[in-house]
């Protein structure tokens, strides 16, 4: 079980730097991690908040389809930030295996005391195609930047550099609320 959570942190530290080998090219290696500046008391930091999804993320069309995956992509940022996953979880299907791996992820970091810090997605332009088969499929080209990750309280952080584009393939199932993404990175 140990070693599950092992290999399920691993994978979501690979997915939200947006560096899988299902997306080719070449993968930055980790590094440690500097050891954080000591913070002041007087600097102020916001906490967080669920993302709400805007309207046209709710229409079923292709331009509704690109508003979904940017909202996921955001809820998956505060998933990140936050160790907070019901949203994300109610954004996916139970089926998604990518998905239950980067919620899954998260969750084990967080509830051993680790945290992740920075990573987060930036979707600079979206592409997409359907309806086939009553599914809908978006490529979304996203930054990630650099990201800090503990997996358990007292680990030592493992830094991973930033990307700068690499190409994301959303399959998305429409549902009468809006969009679940049905898989992440599919394979062909």
């Amino acid at each position: 079980m140990r070693r599950l959570s092992r290999v399920v942190a691993t994978v979501t530290a690979v997915m939200a730097i947006g560096v899988s080998a299902a997306c080719g090219g070449d993968n930055p290696a980790p590094s440690a991690a500097p050891s954080p500046a000591p913070s002041s008391a007087s600097s102020s930091s916001v906490e967080p908040t669920i993302p709400p999804i805007p309207k046209p993320a709710r229409r079923p069309s292709k331009a509704g389809a690109a508003a979904f995956v940017r909202h996921w992509v955001a809820v998956l940022n505060y998933a990140g930030a936050t160790g907070d996953t019901k949203a994300l979880r109610r954004l996916s299907t139970n089926d998604c295996i990518k998905c239950a791996a980067l919620w899954n992820g998260i969750d084990n970091i967080y509830a051993g005391g680790g945290r992740i810090e920075g990573g987060g997605w930036t979707v600079l332009e979206t592409k997409q195609f359907g309806p086939t088969r009553n599914r809908y499929f978006v490529d979304a080209t996203i930054k990630s930047d650099e990201q800090s990750l503990t997996q358990s309280s007292g680990a030592t952080p493992t830094a991973f550099p930033g990307v700068a584009k690499r190409l994301r393939a959303f399959v998305l199932r429409p549902v009468e609320s809006g969009w679940l993404v049905a898989e992440l990175d599919p394979t062909a």
